[in-house]
């Protein structure tokens, strides 16, 4: 049980850890795909997916309306923002959560 235990942690902390979290003190565009469940974004440097894009996913229609709509206003007010980038999907990082700062 307490190997179990170990393991789950080991591979939460490992997962976790693969996400960066990034600031971007100005976005370049925001554009929405066809998918309900998706946008992308330009900003900040080119990162090791070979890019300076950002792909926003989630499960919830809800949800992706809320993100998408922090980055726009991020984008129309020149704020910050900060997100957590993972794993690269093509030439784009893909972001779990968004927040804007100001």
């Amino acid at each position: 049980m307490k190997q179990s235990i170990a393991v789950l942690v080991f591979l939460f902390i490992s997962t976790n850890s693969l996400a960066e979290t990034i600031s971007f003190d100005s976005i370049e565009y925001v554009y929405q795909l066809d998918s309900q469940h998706s946008f992308d974004f330009a900003g900040g440097a080119s990162h090791q997916c070979g890019s300076n894009l950002y792909r926003v996913k989630s499960t919830s229609s809800e949800s992706i309306g809320r993100k998408f709509s922090m980055v726009l206003a991020a984008f129309f007010a020149g704020e910050t923002i900060i997100v957590s980038a993972g794993d690269c999907e093509g030439n784009r990082r893909v972001v779990s959560w968004v927040r804007v700062y100001n």
